[in-house]
C-alpha cells in the first residue's frame, strides 16, 4: 500500500521536507515503511526541484496509530499547522490545522469522518 502527504499551505515544500525527516527519524515508520519525497512535475520552463509530497510505501503490519502518532507529535512541534491532505486505501483525507489528537488522527486516516476534518 502506498500513503501520499501533501499540504495546503503557501510554502508546502518546507511542511514536506521537515514531514519527511520527522518520519524518517521515527524507528517505528520506518520499520515498515519507506519514506520518500516525491518531486513535483515541473511546469513549462521550470527546474523541477520542488518537493509535492511525502510517499510512504507501506509494508506488511504498518500501523496507521503509528503514523497518525508521528504526525501529531511533528505537528505539535510546529509554530503553525497547516491542513495536510493525505491519500490512503483510494481516499483522499483533510485533516485540518487544528487536529493534533493522534487517536482522531487514526480515525480519519481508518475511513470515519476523513472529510469532515478540520472544517
Amino acid at each position: 500500500m502506498e500513503i501520499r502527504i501533501g499540504f495546503e499551505s503557501k510554502d508546502p515544500e518546507r511542511e514536506i521536507t521537515s514531514l519527511g525527516a520527522w518520519l524518517k527519524g521515527r524507528p517505528t515508520i520506518v520499520q515498515s515503511a519507506r519514506v520518500t519525497l516525491e518531486h513535483a512535475r515541473p511546469g513549462s520552463g521550470q527546474m523541477g526541484t520542488a518537493f509535492e509530497v511525502v510517499k510512504l510505501a507501506l509494508e506488511s503490519g504498518f500501523s496507521l496509530g503509528n503514523l497518525a502518532l508521528a504526525i501529531a507529535s511533528w505537528r505539535r512541534t510546529r509554530t503553525s499547522t497547516p491542513p495536510l491532505v493525505i491519500q490512503v486505501s483510494g481516499r483522499t483525507v483533510r485533516i485540518g490545522g487544528e487536529v493534533t489528537d493522534p487517536a482522531q488522527i487514526t480515525h480519519m486516516l481508518e475511513g470515519s469522518d476523513g472529510d469532515a476534518a478540520g472544517r
